[in-house]
Protein backbone atom coordinates (compact mmCIF):
# COMPACT_ATOMS: atom_id res chain seq x y z
CA UNK A 1 0.00 0.00 0.00
CA UNK A 2 1.19 3.92 -1.51
CA UNK A 3 -0.27 6.55 0.34
CA UNK A 4 1.29 8.86 -2.89
CA UNK A 5 -1.70 8.37 -5.19
CA UNK A 6 -3.78 8.57 -2.05
CA UNK A 7 -2.86 11.72 -1.00
CA UNK A 8 -5.72 13.93 -3.06
CA UNK A 9 -8.43 11.64 -1.48
CA UNK A 10 -6.77 11.97 1.99
CA UNK A 11 -7.33 15.56 1.30
CA UNK A 12 -10.59 15.55 0.55
CA UNK A 13 -11.04 13.83 3.87
CA UNK A 14 -9.75 16.39 5.75
CA UNK A 15 -12.04 18.97 4.08
CA UNK A 16 -14.77 17.07 4.72
CA UNK A 17 -13.36 16.94 8.49
CA UNK A 18 -13.60 20.63 8.75
CA UNK A 19 -16.47 21.65 6.95
CA UNK A 20 -18.38 19.14 9.59
CA UNK A 21 -16.79 20.67 12.66
CA UNK A 22 -15.11 24.10 11.89
CA UNK A 23 -18.18 25.95 13.58
CA UNK A 24 -17.27 23.97 16.67
CA UNK A 25 -13.68 25.60 17.14
CA UNK A 26 -15.07 29.11 17.32
CA UNK A 27 -16.90 27.49 21.00
CA UNK A 28 -15.36 28.02 24.44
CA UNK A 29 -14.49 25.39 27.01
CA UNK A 30 -17.73 23.38 27.99
CA UNK A 31 -18.51 23.47 32.01
CA UNK A 32 -17.26 19.84 32.55
CA UNK A 33 -13.51 20.90 31.08
CA UNK A 34 -12.17 23.44 33.46
CA UNK A 35 -12.34 20.43 36.44
CA UNK A 36 -10.53 18.00 34.14
CA UNK A 37 -7.67 20.55 33.53
CA UNK A 38 -7.36 21.74 36.77
CA UNK A 39 -6.57 18.25 37.13
CA UNK A 40 -4.20 17.62 34.39
CA UNK A 41 -2.19 20.32 35.20
CA UNK A 42 -1.45 18.26 38.72
CA UNK A 43 -1.62 15.27 37.54
CA UNK A 44 -0.14 15.50 34.17
CA UNK A 45 2.75 16.21 34.48
CA UNK A 46 5.54 13.37 34.18
CA UNK A 47 6.93 13.75 37.72
CA UNK A 48 3.18 12.75 39.37
CA UNK A 49 2.77 9.42 36.68
CA UNK A 50 3.04 7.72 40.34
CA UNK A 51 0.04 9.55 41.28
CA UNK A 52 -1.65 9.05 38.10
CA UNK A 53 -1.27 5.83 38.37
CA UNK A 54 -2.81 5.28 41.68
CA UNK A 55 -6.07 7.57 40.72
CA UNK A 56 -9.12 4.47 39.66
CA UNK A 57 -10.55 7.28 37.78
CA UNK A 58 -8.13 9.04 35.73
CA UNK A 59 -5.20 6.11 35.60
CA UNK A 60 -8.32 4.41 32.70
CA UNK A 61 -7.97 7.86 30.93
CA UNK A 62 -4.28 8.93 31.41
CA UNK A 63 -3.40 9.64 27.98
CA UNK A 64 -6.13 12.05 28.18
CA UNK A 65 -4.69 14.00 31.31
CA UNK A 66 -0.97 13.86 28.93
CA UNK A 67 -2.72 15.83 26.62
CA UNK A 68 -4.01 18.65 28.47
CA UNK A 69 -1.15 18.89 30.40
CA UNK A 70 0.74 19.05 27.17
CA UNK A 71 -1.58 21.35 25.31
CA UNK A 72 -2.05 23.78 28.58
CA UNK A 73 1.83 23.98 29.38
CA UNK A 74 2.33 25.17 25.80
CA UNK A 75 -0.39 27.46 24.37
CA UNK A 76 -2.12 28.30 27.67
CA UNK A 77 -5.80 27.86 28.72
CA UNK A 78 -6.66 28.51 24.53
CA UNK A 79 -10.47 27.12 23.63
CA UNK A 80 -9.14 27.34 19.72
CA UNK A 81 -6.47 25.12 20.93
CA UNK A 82 -8.19 22.47 22.77
CA UNK A 83 -10.73 22.46 19.89
CA UNK A 84 -8.03 21.94 17.20
CA UNK A 85 -6.60 19.13 18.96
CA UNK A 86 -9.87 17.31 19.03
CA UNK A 87 -10.42 17.98 15.09
CA UNK A 88 -6.70 16.99 14.31
CA UNK A 89 -7.43 14.04 16.46
CA UNK A 90 -10.41 13.28 14.19
CA UNK A 91 -8.98 13.78 11.02
CA UNK A 92 -6.27 11.34 12.34
CA UNK A 93 -8.70 9.16 12.91
CA UNK A 94 -9.92 9.11 9.36
CA UNK A 95 -6.89 8.81 7.93
CA UNK A 96 -6.00 5.74 9.74
CA UNK A 97 -10.15 4.28 9.14
CA UNK A 98 -8.83 4.48 5.43
CA UNK A 99 -5.52 3.13 5.68
CA UNK A 100 -6.69 -0.15 7.56
CA UNK A 101 -9.76 -0.51 4.52
CA UNK A 102 -6.98 0.24 1.71
CA UNK A 103 -4.67 -2.24 3.50
CA UNK A 104 -7.18 -5.14 3.64
CA UNK A 105 -8.90 -4.42 0.38
CA UNK A 106 -6.11 -2.91 -1.83
CA UNK A 107 -8.23 -3.45 -5.36
CA UNK A 108 -8.70 -0.22 -7.60
CA UNK A 109 -12.18 -0.03 -6.59
CA UNK A 110 -11.36 0.27 -3.28
CA UNK A 111 -14.14 1.44 -0.61
CA UNK A 112 -11.08 3.45 1.52
CA UNK A 113 -12.58 6.69 0.69
CA UNK A 114 -16.60 6.54 0.84
CA UNK A 115 -15.90 4.48 4.58
CA UNK A 116 -13.54 7.31 6.17
CA UNK A 117 -15.36 9.47 4.21
CA UNK A 118 -18.57 8.63 5.82
CA UNK A 119 -16.58 8.30 9.07
CA UNK A 120 -15.59 12.00 8.66
CA UNK A 121 -19.25 13.31 9.07
CA UNK A 122 -21.08 10.82 10.75
CA UNK A 123 -22.90 12.80 13.23
CA UNK A 124 -22.46 9.78 15.91
CA UNK A 125 -18.60 11.12 16.67
CA UNK A 126 -19.95 14.76 17.37
CA UNK A 127 -19.87 14.72 21.45
CA UNK A 128 -16.48 13.07 21.18
CA UNK A 129 -14.93 16.09 19.15
CA UNK A 130 -16.68 18.75 20.11
CA UNK A 131 -16.54 18.10 23.87
CA UNK A 132 -13.12 18.25 24.77
CA UNK A 133 -13.45 16.12 27.97
CA UNK A 134 -14.27 13.10 25.50
CA UNK A 135 -10.87 13.24 24.10
CA UNK A 136 -10.54 10.39 25.70
CA UNK A 137 -12.26 8.47 23.14
CA UNK A 138 -10.70 9.98 20.40
CA UNK A 139 -7.12 8.59 21.73
CA UNK A 140 -9.01 5.30 22.24
CA UNK A 141 -9.81 5.55 18.91
CA UNK A 142 -6.75 6.36 17.65
CA UNK A 143 -4.30 3.89 19.48
CA UNK A 144 -6.12 1.12 18.64
CA UNK A 145 -6.64 1.90 15.36
CA UNK A 146 -2.84 2.57 14.79
CA UNK A 147 -2.29 -0.81 16.61
CA UNK A 148 -4.70 -2.62 14.40
CA UNK A 149 -3.25 -1.21 11.07
CA UNK A 150 0.78 -2.11 12.08
CA UNK A 151 -0.70 -5.79 13.33
CA UNK A 152 -2.35 -6.22 9.81
CA UNK A 153 0.46 -5.25 8.51
CA UNK A 154 3.03 -7.53 9.94
CA UNK A 155 0.76 -10.41 8.45
CA UNK A 156 1.31 -9.31 5.23
CA UNK A 157 3.06 -11.48 2.50
CA UNK A 158 6.10 -9.08 1.15
CA UNK A 159 6.23 -7.57 4.84
CA UNK A 160 10.28 -8.80 5.42
CA UNK A 161 10.99 -10.40 8.17
CA UNK A 162 13.07 -6.98 10.48
CA UNK A 163 9.39 -5.05 9.37
CA UNK A 164 7.32 -7.41 10.73
CA UNK A 165 8.91 -7.58 13.97
CA UNK A 166 8.67 -3.63 14.06
CA UNK A 167 5.59 -3.39 13.75
CA UNK A 168 4.40 -5.74 15.83
CA UNK A 169 5.86 -4.40 18.47
CA UNK A 170 4.63 -0.76 17.77
CA UNK A 171 1.10 -2.43 17.39
CA UNK A 172 1.42 -3.41 20.93
CA UNK A 173 3.08 -0.38 22.92
CA UNK A 174 0.32 1.19 20.73
CA UNK A 175 -2.26 -1.51 22.19
CA UNK A 176 -1.11 -1.00 25.58
CA UNK A 177 -1.70 3.23 25.25
CA UNK A 178 -5.01 2.63 23.86
CA UNK A 179 -5.55 0.67 27.48
CA UNK A 180 -4.41 3.65 29.65
CA UNK A 181 -7.10 5.58 27.02
CA UNK A 182 -10.48 4.49 28.25
CA UNK A 183 -11.67 1.41 29.98
CA UNK A 184 -13.71 0.18 26.89
CA UNK A 185 -10.50 -0.09 24.57
CA UNK A 186 -10.61 -4.15 25.26
CA UNK A 187 -13.21 -4.33 22.40
CA UNK A 188 -10.50 -3.79 19.69
CA UNK A 189 -9.30 -7.70 20.59
CA UNK A 190 -12.33 -9.18 19.48
CA UNK A 191 -11.80 -6.77 16.13
CA UNK A 192 -8.19 -7.90 15.76
CA UNK A 193 -9.59 -11.31 15.73
CA UNK A 194 -12.17 -9.86 13.02
CA UNK A 195 -9.48 -8.81 10.53
CA UNK A 196 -6.91 -11.17 11.26
CA UNK A 197 -8.50 -14.49 10.71
CA UNK A 198 -8.38 -13.42 6.56
CA UNK A 199 -5.07 -12.99 6.66
CA UNK A 200 -2.87 -14.23 3.72
CA UNK A 201 -0.70 -17.03 4.70
CA UNK A 202 2.69 -16.29 3.30
CA UNK A 203 4.24 -18.37 0.71
CA UNK A 204 6.44 -21.57 1.71
CA UNK A 205 6.26 -20.92 5.36
CA UNK A 206 3.88 -21.21 8.17
CA UNK A 207 1.64 -17.54 9.39
CA UNK A 208 1.52 -17.35 12.94
CA UNK A 209 -2.18 -18.02 13.88
CA UNK A 210 -3.86 -14.81 15.09
CA UNK A 211 -4.38 -16.43 18.61
CA UNK A 212 -0.80 -16.38 19.44
CA UNK A 213 0.44 -13.24 17.34
CA UNK A 214 -2.67 -11.48 19.53
CA UNK A 215 -1.15 -13.32 23.26
CA UNK A 216 0.52 -9.95 24.45
CA UNK A 217 -2.41 -7.63 23.55
CA UNK A 218 -4.62 -10.11 25.50
CA UNK A 219 -1.88 -10.42 28.56
CA UNK A 220 -2.19 -6.70 28.54
CA UNK A 221 -5.86 -6.17 28.18
CA UNK A 222 -5.71 -9.07 31.05
CA UNK A 223 -3.68 -6.62 33.15
CA UNK A 224 -5.86 -3.60 32.67
CA UNK A 225 -9.53 -5.46 33.28
CA UNK A 226 -7.51 -6.67 36.82
CA UNK A 227 -6.94 -3.43 37.87
CA UNK A 228 -9.80 -2.08 37.12
CA UNK A 229 -11.98 -4.81 38.95
CA UNK A 230 -9.89 -4.56 41.73
CA UNK A 231 -10.62 -0.74 42.28
CA UNK A 232 -14.98 -2.11 42.20
CA UNK A 233 -15.19 -1.37 46.09
CA UNK A 234 -14.13 2.73 46.08
CA UNK A 235 -14.08 3.35 42.35
CA UNK A 236 -17.81 4.88 42.00
CA UNK A 237 -17.67 4.16 38.74
CA UNK A 238 -18.91 0.16 40.12
CA UNK A 239 -21.84 2.78 42.02
CA UNK A 240 -23.23 5.24 39.74
CA UNK A 241 -24.23 2.54 36.87
CA UNK A 242 -21.17 3.46 35.02
CA UNK A 243 -20.05 -0.22 34.95
CA UNK A 244 -23.14 -2.75 35.14
CA UNK A 245 -23.80 -6.08 33.72
CA UNK A 246 -27.71 -5.81 35.38
CA UNK A 247 -28.61 -3.23 32.50
CA UNK A 248 -30.92 -3.87 29.95
CA UNK A 249 -28.63 -4.56 27.17
CA UNK A 250 -30.94 -6.21 24.91
CA UNK A 251 -32.82 -3.46 24.38
CA UNK A 252 -29.42 -1.33 24.18
CA UNK A 253 -28.47 -3.52 21.30
CA UNK A 254 -31.23 -3.58 19.54
CA UNK A 255 -31.94 0.57 19.80
CA UNK A 256 -28.10 0.71 18.87
CA UNK A 257 -28.50 -1.61 15.75
CA UNK A 258 -31.81 -0.04 14.60
CA UNK A 259 -30.52 3.62 15.37
CA UNK A 260 -26.94 3.08 13.61
CA UNK A 261 -28.36 1.20 9.95
CA UNK A 262 -31.38 3.53 9.85
CA UNK A 263 -32.00 4.19 7.11
CA UNK A 264 -29.34 3.86 4.55
CA UNK A 265 -27.39 1.16 5.92
CA UNK A 266 -30.73 -0.96 5.81
CA UNK A 267 -31.00 -0.12 2.28
CA UNK A 268 -27.20 -0.91 1.70
CA UNK A 269 -27.84 -4.33 3.68
CA UNK A 270 -30.78 -5.19 1.54
CA UNK A 271 -28.74 -4.17 -1.82
CA UNK A 272 -25.50 -6.77 -0.68
CA UNK A 273 -28.66 -9.03 0.05
CA UNK A 274 -30.21 -8.98 -3.44
CA UNK A 275 -27.21 -8.44 -5.61
CA UNK A 276 -24.76 -10.92 -3.78
CA UNK A 277 -26.68 -13.69 -2.72
CA UNK A 278 -24.92 -16.31 -0.86
CA UNK A 279 -27.25 -19.42 -1.91
CA UNK A 280 -25.80 -18.88 -5.18
CA UNK A 281 -21.86 -18.95 -4.28
CA UNK A 282 -21.32 -14.98 -4.95
CA UNK A 283 -19.49 -13.98 -1.81
CA UNK A 284 -18.38 -16.87 0.63
CA UNK A 285 -19.94 -17.69 3.67
CA UNK A 286 -17.29 -16.77 5.63
CA UNK A 287 -17.42 -13.44 4.94
CA UNK A 288 -21.34 -13.28 5.79
CA UNK A 289 -20.28 -14.37 9.12
CA UNK A 290 -17.42 -11.60 9.31
CA UNK A 291 -20.58 -9.43 8.58
CA UNK A 292 -22.83 -10.48 11.05
CA UNK A 293 -19.73 -10.54 13.63
CA UNK A 294 -18.94 -6.49 12.55
CA UNK A 295 -22.02 -5.61 13.76
CA UNK A 296 -22.31 -7.12 16.47
CA UNK A 297 -18.90 -6.15 17.91
CA UNK A 298 -20.28 -2.52 16.92
CA UNK A 299 -22.58 -2.32 19.33
CA UNK A 300 -20.29 -4.24 22.23
CA UNK A 301 -19.63 -1.76 24.56
CA UNK A 302 -19.67 -0.89 28.14
CA UNK A 303 -23.86 -0.54 29.11
CA UNK A 304 -24.76 2.55 30.89
CA UNK A 305 -27.79 1.88 32.96
CA UNK A 306 -28.38 5.95 32.82
CA UNK A 307 -28.23 5.86 29.54
CA UNK A 308 -29.70 2.63 27.21
CA UNK A 309 -30.49 4.61 24.25
CA UNK A 310 -26.74 5.73 24.05
CA UNK A 311 -25.28 5.25 20.78
CA UNK A 312 -22.01 3.11 20.38
CA UNK A 313 -19.58 5.52 19.01
CA UNK A 314 -16.33 4.00 20.52
CA UNK A 315 -16.63 0.51 18.79
CA UNK A 316 -16.59 2.14 15.31
CA UNK A 317 -13.19 0.67 14.40
CA UNK A 318 -15.74 -2.88 13.46
CA UNK A 319 -16.91 -0.43 10.41
CA UNK A 320 -13.72 -1.15 8.45
CA UNK A 321 -13.93 -4.88 8.92
CA UNK A 322 -17.57 -4.87 8.50
CA UNK A 323 -16.69 -3.37 5.06
CA UNK A 324 -14.21 -5.81 4.03
CA UNK A 325 -15.93 -8.23 4.91
CA UNK A 326 -18.66 -7.20 2.74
Amino acid sequence: MTLRPALPEIALIGLLCLVAYAPSLSIPLLDDDYPNLAYAQINGSPARISELSHDPIFRPRATSCWLMFGLWKAFGLAPVVFRSASLALHFANCCLVYAIVRLRWPFPRSPAFWTAAFFAVHEGHQEAIMWFSACNELLLFFFGAASLLCWLWAGQQDVPSWRRGAMEAVSIVAFGLALVSKESAVIWLPLFLLAGFSLPKPAGRLNPAPLIRLLPHAALAALALGALWSTRTYSFRFSDGSFSLAAPFWITWARSFARLLWVWGWLALAAVCWFANPLRGSIPWRRWCGLGSASCLIVFSPIRRKFPAARPTLPAPGWPSCSHSV
